[in-house]
């Protein structure tokens, strides 16, 4: 099949990752894309942090689909001796230079890898997917930091493409109404009528409950301690039982330091993706976020993995 990023694939030892080829750097990598980059660059000038970045952040993903250098079998990492952040488009560093990464500030903290396996536009099911193959397929990693997500998004098989997925959230219906005049195939609106009866009957709240209860039972089973990060506005997952904040460590949002990066209303989320109202913020307000104004920027990640660190000081 011809290379669409956009695209995720299961690679042969189970992962669930982005159709991206291993070592290509790209340029840019959505919704870090040339045409809001361009228009911001033209507005801001030289007060924006990403003035004339075009070319600086890139993109480079392993063989797994992940935004590291290595595989971890060409790491040959020993047990105990890494760390795991698993998520969305915030941990795959949308937006942010390499080093600016959660995954590699983290490790330059602590000194033990860590490795990426972040990936855009992706919810629970994946993550616990490649949680369950990292461990069973690898040795266990000391700790697993995993971004308290939504099963709102899901995925589902291409038609005529098997082993290859469509990211499904609330972009469907709004690419539909406001791209593509409301013209659609079979395919889309079978899909965004799946997408609407997820949320109506709750399954999506079912299955985070399900796959964060499995999830913290086996890292407890592997003695990998589980670090919850909290990115969703609303959404209930630190409640769910045996992964509150009584059960496992909680890095919550905090509207004091950093506002939330997701927002659980599908209406607000899609504000925030469509940069309604950042296209219109100062260039000193846009700095603190990625290139891409919608995700949180390297002061974040910096205020999230000195948290992590704490934390696993705190345990030794």
């Amino acid at each position: 099949m011809s290379e669409n990023v956009n695209l995720l694939s299961r690679r042969d030892n189970g992962f669930i990752s982005k159709n991206t080829e291993p070592g290509k750097v790209y340029r840019w990598m959505d919704p870090d894309n040339f045409s809001w980059y361009h228009g911001q660059n033209e507005r801001l000038g030289e007060n924006w942090k990403y003035h004339n970045s075009k070319g600086d952040i890139t993109y480079t993903y392993n063989s797994d689909g992940f935004r590291n250098e290595k595989t971890l079998q060409d790491l040959f990492i020993p047990h105990d001796d890494y760390i795991v952040v698993i998520g969305s488009s915030q941990i795959e560093g949308i937006g942010v230079w390499a080093e600016d990464t959660m995954a590699k500030k983290l490790q330059k903290k602590i000194g033990t890898h860590v490795y990426n396996m972040g990936m855009s536009g992706t919810a629970t099911f994946e993550q616990f997917n490649n949680l369950t193959n990292l461990i069973c397929n690898y040795h266990a990693p000391k700790a697993v930091i995993m971004t308290g997500n939504t099963s709102k998004w899901t995925t589902i098989e291409v038609e005529d493409k098997p082993g290859y997925y469509m990211k499904v959230g609330p972009w469907i219906e709004f690419f539909k109404k406001h791209i593509a005049g409301n013209r659609g195939d079979e395919f889309t609106d079978k899909t965004i009528e799946y997408y609407n009866s997820r949320i109506a009957t709750k399954k999506d709240l079912h299955e985070d409950e399900m796959l964060f209860s499995m999830a913290k039972q086996l890292c407890d089973k592997v003695g990998s301690k589980l670090i919850m990060l909290e990115v969703f506005e609303g959404r209930p997952t630190k409640h769910i039982p045996g992964i509150t904040p009584d059960d496992v460590d909680w890095i919550e949002i905090d509207n004091s330091a950093f506002g939330a990066i997701f927002q659980h209303n599908d209406h607000d989320f899609m504000m925030r993706y469509t940069r309604y109202k950042e296209k219109e913020l100062p260039a000193e307000d846009l700095n603190t976020y990625a290139r891409d104004a919608i995700h949180q920027g390297a002061e974040y990640n910096e205020w999230v993995t000195s948290r992590v660190q704490a934390i696993l000081e705190k345990d030794q």
